[in-house]
């Protein structure tokens, strides 16, 4: 792959530098996976995680620097793994999700994983997958990974 951020854009501590109220838990509750959530929860939401992107990708006088759309998905993502996709421009090309608007771009691929999360049998092999690492430990610790993330990888 050809994506690259550097960690010092991504790393958790600079989300925190900053009150983004956009993510309180009442805002984006912390336990909602992108594939299982109700498409009517979904709706409600899907204008919050704009938002959220938005708020990183095009920063107001609040914000004291601006990410690139690849840094902002990852930073969500570390904020909340089951609901942000990471977005680069692999899997964005890979989605077909060419939006030159990088806050569009971003929503585009969250659709597109949304929807091959839920696409016929998919459910039931990302079931069997999150059963299969639950169960092998990696290194001494058991490894999880989200729906989305494992999605992810498989793009």
């Amino acid at each position: 792959m050809r994506a690259f951020t550097f960690t010092s854009d991504w790393e958790k501590r600079h989300l925190l530098d900053v009150p983004l109220p956009e993510l309180s838990p009442q805002v984006l509750p912390l336990d909602v996976d992108l594939v299982e959530v109700a498409d009517t929860a979904w709706a409600d939401l899907r204008p919050r995680v704009r938002t959220a992107y938005t708020r990183l990708i095009r920063p107001d006088g609040a914000m004291p620097y601006r990410l690139l759309d690849v840094a902002a998905s990852k930073a969500l993502h570390l904020e909340r793994p089951r609901l942000f996709a990471i977005v680069d421009g692999y899997v964005a090309g890979y989605l077909r999700c060419h939006n030159e608007d990088p806050v569009e771009k971003a929503l585009a691929v969250a659709e597109a994983v949304r929807q091959i999360g839920r696409y016929g049998q998919n459910p039931d092999a990302l079931a069997a997958c999150t059963e299969y690492l639950a169960s092998h430990a990696l290194n001494g610790h058991r490894p999880h990974l989200s729906k989305v993330r494992m999605l992810d990888a498989l793009l």
